[in-house]
């Protein structure tokens, strides 16, 4: 979904920020209040990629849909929130040579989080799945996401949300 325009209305006796989301199958109209505007404000603008929470209903001036919004978050807050852990799947000769020192490299900036980091080990005729201790959990950082799927490939990374 994308931000296609927003207009400030007068609605009661509380100002509204309406927003016009369109996808494929048309658009959603999300109205955020003045209360959950002033608290996220700054992360409201054109073409910004968000996460709304809020409560959806039948539109009965367009006879679509329209969202009350509750909650915004950008995508690192969802993600942040939501994930359960990242795996990153790597082959036995990723790994040979100077191959663990380079995951530890790639991943050491951003153990300061909270998120579970495990490493699915494929060594040809056997998987294993290795859940790495609390000292090796991420914070996950869009350029985290891009280094390891630029190290591993593209598929080797998944996001597990709960």
């Amino acid at each position: 979904d994308a931000l296609v325009g927003h207009r400030l209305c007068e609605a009661t006796a509380e100002d509204v920020y309406v927003h016009g989301l369109t996808n494929g199958d048309g658009g959603l109209e999300v109205a955020v209040f003045a209360e959950a505007f002033n608290e996220h404000r700054e992360k409201i603008a054109k073409d910004a990629l968000l996460v709304i929470e809020g409560v959806v209903s039948e539109d009965d001036y367009s006879g679509g849909l329209k969202m009350r919004a509750m909650q915004v978050k950008t995508l690192h807050e969802a993600r942040t929130t939501y994930l359960k852990s990242i795996s990153v799947k790597v082959s036995a000769t990723q790994l040979n040579g100077n191959g663990v020192d380079q995951l530890v490299e790639t991943v050491m900036p951003y153990r300061t989080g909270q998120c579970p980091l495990r490493v699915v080990y494929n060594q040809g005729q056997a998987v294993g799945e290795i859940a790495l201790g609390k000292d090796w959990a991420v914070n996950p950082e869009d350029e985290l996401l891009h280094r390891l799927r630029e190290q591993y490939g593209i598929n080797s990374v998944e996001l597990n949300f709960r």
